[in-house]
């Protein structure tokens, strides 16, 4: 039985669409990307020189983790020239290749360049359980993400609204259905949507305003939307206070989080 949070489609790329994913990502990728790496001989040269004409080592080292990080798997092909010297590291669309294991014999495959020797990719994994393979964190932990993307979407469109609760217009007679759907139509159209926020309400005929349901507060909102920080910041071994989530520990506390989070 499928979960009521498959509704909303969770693919890599949307998941950035949630905030603390895409801090998370960012977050981890550039500090990678900072501290270098160091790969002896070979291709592992490319990597404290120039990887390639289109990026820089920065842009590069960045790019891999950002891969790693959303698909599980990041891919870079060596070039090399006719001596057969690698002279650069050229990356692969995560989404574009795959494990070949027909055979006995371990190769990757392209969807366009075919076959790829295992001594020809530089392949950078995240958590697996066979060590060849890295598992997509989105994939694996896609209700915490689709949570978050449907706290967007139910945000979005009660703001939309101005950000108001479900009203009841209550007459003190008895309504033909057509008349229910014209005053229905006449407060959609002069109070729905944020240009119409503040408007007041004109009513007439002994009509009153009822409140059904509460605010996005007392719809637990904020706290759902807290817990989805949370559970992303686990995901990603990011602590909440670094996804910019408010009430979080200082000084010697946010020190011991620093510490936690470099030895993630």
């Amino acid at each position: 039985m499928s979960s009521s949070l498959d509704a909303v489609d969770v693919t890599t790329e949307g998941s950035l669409r949630v905030a603390a994913a895409y801090r998370a990502v960012s977050l981890i990728s550039g500090d990678m990307a900072r501290l270098g790496a160091r790969v002896e001989g070979g291709a592992g040269d490319l990597l404290e020189g120039g990887p390639s004409r289109y990026h820089s080592q920065y842009e590069f080292r960045r790019a891999m983790m950002v891969n790693a990080l959303l698909y599980g798997n990041a891919f870079a092909v060596i070039a090399r020239d006719t001596r057969g010297q690698p002279v650069e590291l050229q990356l692969l669309l995560p989404e574009e290749v795959t494990l070949d294991t027909t055979g006995g014999t371990l190769r990757y495959r392209h969807s366009t360049m075919g076959p790829v020797e295992l001594e020809e990719m530089f392949h950078v994994r995240a958590l697996g359980t066979d060590g060849l393979w890295g598992k997509s964190p989105i994939r694996t932990a896609r209700d915490s993400f689709s949570l978050g993307q449907n706290l967007a979407r139910t945000g979005n469109a009660v703001f939309s609204n101005a950000g108001v609760p479900k009203i009841a217009l209550v007459h003190p007679g008895p309504l033909s259905p057509e008349a229910q759907q014209r005053i229905a139509n006449s407060y959609v159209e002069r109070h729905a949507g944020a240009d119409n926020a503040g408007r007041p309400i004109v009513l007439a005929e002994g009509m009153k305003v009822e409140t059904i349901g509460g605010s996005l507060e007392e719809a637990a909102y904020v706290q759902a939307a807290n817990f989805t920080v949370e559970e992303i910041g686990r995901i990603f071994g990011v602590p909440s206070p670094y996804l910019n989530l408010g009430g979080g520990p200082t000084g010697a506390g946010m020190e011991a989080l620093l510490r936690m989070y470099v030895d993630t």
